[in-house]
């Protein structure tokens, strides 16, 4: 008898073990089924929708609405009809209909179907990213990646651009797919790397890579575009680059550039390379009355921009469709840079004239301006002239060879002398568009002799 009470003992501890196995089993399962439950309640929607509303606030600075704020698990969320609103303004700056998120020890990861951002506020957007992110390294966070599967930027009006470049239709940039955003903070330096691509485009997708240096001495931003096969429209660009709108609206950026941001706010660009394709020469010359129209390509190359003066810059012009230029503009532009021409150039009047092989270098510095053209090679007398363009068939327009730069505070008194007939406004808006754009203030007026005849003596130096 004592045998078994001791085999019936032994198999009630077996049982009560299974219990207490199972017991221990059921509690996360409970304790998540409890979550949920307590989480649908109208009281705990309440609440985390004003912490979160203060969390994100906080954050980024934003005001925020959104529909609705779940919590499948106690480590994911899912928001409805998310909204970002401009605190001062109370514009709105980003929607995105459902923001799907998971919370880990290694860091946030958000993922969106689809969103919009105001393109009138991407400059705020790109704002918020530096100051609220780079600028203030959220270290608790080791690791942030944004995914969004489609996002659209709104339309930007024809009115926020120069009054000189006129749009009937309403500028906006493509759809962008597969955007991903990845921020990592660190004490030393915090990073931001952004990767996207063009709905209309199967491409390498653009990157831009955002690096905050915590410096204590020199805190600094260093920022890095890399287009790859990519092509951005300029014209979406021009809202925060308002000079990107002299190329025209149908104008495409390819390349790579960098730009370093100082705690004074100054700003230091080097472009070691990029190509502006579909440029329209009539926009590029707009602020001297349109005298050229057609499309060109322009390739820039190791240029160095600083606070909004170029100090120094490599370009290229190359035409790549119809061209076509004013007889009496070439004429007056000729002698003024001291272009070689054929006499019959002389006969050109005023009226549209065809342009073809046009080639045309440019190098700017500190020193000046010099003029190269790229055509056929000319035998002179003294030099070698190289043909920029031929108007109208067999009219040669060269560079030469002895003709050297034209020292910069002569470059607004021979483009302003080019400006015939031209009203004091005109001029006095040309002289402050380049003197915005030169490495230093241009000062006084100086003219040129004419240069009909240099192919028979020697150019003036």
């Amino acid at each position: 008898m004592r045998r078994k009470r001791l085999i019936l003992h032994e198999s009630t501890q077996r049982q009560l073990c299974r219990c207490l196995l199972l017991f221990l089993g059921l509690i996360p399962l409970v304790a998540i089924l409890g979550f949920v439950v307590v989480s649908k309640t109208s009281w705990y929607t309440l609440r985390q929708k004003a912490a979160w509303r203060e969390r994100i606030r906080e954050n980024l600075g934003l005001d925020v609405v959104f529909d609705s704020i779940e919590f499948p698990s106690p480590n994911r969320f899912r928001i409805k009809e998310l909204m970002c609103i401009h605190p001062e303004t109370q514009q709105p700056i980003f929607f995105s209909p459902s923001v799907h998120g998971e919370m880990t020890h290694r860091g946030w990861s958000v993922d969106l179907a689809s969103a919009q951002l105001v393109t009138t506020q991407t400059d705020l957007a790109l704002k918020i990213i530096h100051d609220s992110f780079l600028c203030r390294p959220h270290n608790a966070v080791p690791i942030l990646k944004l995914s969004i599967e489609s996002l659209s930027i709104g339309s930007l009006t024809s009115g926020a651009l120069p009054k000189e470049i006129k749009h009937s239709h309403e500028i906006a940039w493509p759809p962008l797919e597969k955007v991903l955003v990845e921020y990592e903070p660190g004490l030393n330096q915090s990073q931001i790397k952004i990767r996207f691509g063009l709905a209309s485009l199967d491409s390498a997708p653009a990157k831009v890579d955002v690096v905050r240096d915590h410096s204590v001495n020199n805190p600094r931003t260093f920022w890095a575009i890399q287009t790859q096969e990519t092509a951005l429209p300029c014209s979406a660009l021009s809202g925060f680059m308002p000079s990107l709108a002299y190329l025209g609206p149908d104008a495409l950026f390819r390349g790579e550039v960098k730009f370093q941001q100082t705690i004074k706010n100054d700003w230091v660009c080097q472009v070691k390379k990029a190509n502006f394709d579909r440029v329209k020469l009539e926009s590029l010359t707009a602020l001297v009355g349109s005298p050229i129209r057609g499309e060109s390509r322009l390739e820039v190359r190791d240029s160095t921009i600083v606070s909004g003066h170029i100090q120094q810059a490599k370009v290229s012009l190359v035409q790549s469709k119809s061209v076509s230029v004013d007889g009496n503009w070439i004429r007056s532009i000729a002698r003024t840079f001291r272009w070689a021409i054929d006499d019959r150039v002389n006969e050109l009047t005023e009226g549209k004239y065809p342009v073809s092989a046009l080639k045309l270098n440019f190098d700017l510095d500190d020193k000046g301006l010099l003029w190269t053209g790229q055509g056929d090679p000319i035998e002179g007398k003294d030099q070698l002239f190289r043909v920029l363009a031929i108007v109208d068939g067999h009219h040669r327009v060269a560079t030469g060879s002895l003709v050297g730069r034209i020292p910069l505070h002569q470059i607004t008194p021979s483009v302003v002398d080019s400006q015939q007939g031209a009203s004091s406004e005109t001029i006095a808006q040309l002289q402050s568009s380049l003197t915005s754009l030169l490495p230093v203030p241009l000062q006084s007026t100086q003219q040129f002799p004419r240069l009909s005849e240099t192919t028979s003596r020697p150019a003036p130096r």
